[in-house]
């Protein structure tokens, strides 16, 4: 809440030491002590102007540092899919969170990429856009936003971009770039006015994009066989807004029957209707076993994809 600065007026008269008592007596005082050991601070309209202005300068950085960015991602830091992508005519997500499409005319292709900076725009203009949940949607709608961007030139340049914002759907759009521009930095807000972006931390960022998309390293999950086939469960490290669509190396499970041999290079596959975002039930094929056991499955390099498309 902004803090509402007052003006101090010194107070300004004739014979304003004068006084009367009960009796009507008039009396006039006047400081006489005995002894002074320090001076002090003297109690003037300057002096207690200048505290009000030291609180309203603090209440303001206050309200800076409290207004957070509604956008995940908002720095460009992960880029957990890859570091470099063709664009074309339907959009695609790139940098985690950041949907985009190559413009019309210029040239044949777009590319944007990966740079300390950001996203780097190469080729054709592209447009690039933020995908929200219908829950954000619905808390934003009809509110008062602000969106600013920070757009490094290719001559080194920086340009900042503000402009009001209205979340009307699930696509937020940052507008067109061209070739050589560098996408530092978005932000959306509450209010009419545009604050400093301030960056998160990589990790903290990370956590969030995984809600929305998630690579999985060399992972051993219990199962069980039954004849011809295994089911196991795989519960993502940060749980994922809805149940996944599963990519990456699909082709590559191995299946560790007990008292078997191992079983390599099977397909997995997703029972939807059994699983949720942050437990998922998974079946693999397991030839050859022709009684029911207790295994192990190995997998590694599955994408797990929940984004939002529309």
């Amino acid at each position: 809440m902004a803090y509402t600065k007052n003006t101090w007026l010194p107070r300004i008269g004739t014979g304003l030491n004068k006084f009367t008592d009960q009796n009507g007596n008039e009396w006039t005082l006047t400081s006489a002590p005995t002894e002074v050991q320090q001076a002090g601070t003297p109690f003037t309209a300057d002096w207690m102007n200048h505290i009000e202005d030291g609180i309203y300068n603090a209440a303001a950085r206050a309200d800076i540092s409290s207004n957070p960015n509604l956008l995940i991602n908002g720095g460009v830091t992960v880029w957990q899919r890859g570091e470099s992508f063709t664009v074309g005519t339907s959009r695609i997500y790139t940098a985690d969170r950041w949907y985009c499409v190559k413009l019309a005319g210029g040239a044949e292709s777009a590319t944007v990429s990966r740079t300390e900076d950001g996203m780097l725009v190469s080729g054709a203009a592209v447009s690039i856009a933020y995908m929200m949940e219908p829950q954000d949607v619905a808390l934003l709608q009809g509110k008062q936003l602000t969106l600013s961007i920070g757009v490094k030139n290719s001559d080194g340049s920086m340009k900042y971009i503000t402009r009001p914002a209205e979340v009307t759907g699930a696509m937020v759009s940052l507008g067109g770039f061209t070739a050589g521009q560098t996408v530092c930095w978005a932000k959306l807000e509450m209010g009419e006015e545009a604050t400093p972006f301030v960056p998160k931390s990589y990790g903290e960022e990370l956590l969030a994009c995984m809600r929305y998309y998630q690579n999985t390293g060399t992972v051993f999950c219990p199962g069980y066989i039954t004849v011809g086939g295994a089911s196991f469960t795989y519960m993502p490290p940060v749980p994922m807004r809805s149940v996944p669509t599963i990519g990456g190396n699909v082709n590559d499970m191995t299946v560790r029957p007990v008292d078997s041999d191992v079983i390599y290079q099977q397909t997995v596959g997703i029972s939807s209707s059994q699983s949720s975002g942050d437990t998922l039930y998974l079946t693999t094929t397991a030839p050859g076993v022709t009684s029911n056991r207790p295994c192990v499955v190995q997998f590694w390099g599955l994408t797990l994809d929940a984004e939002v498309y529309s």
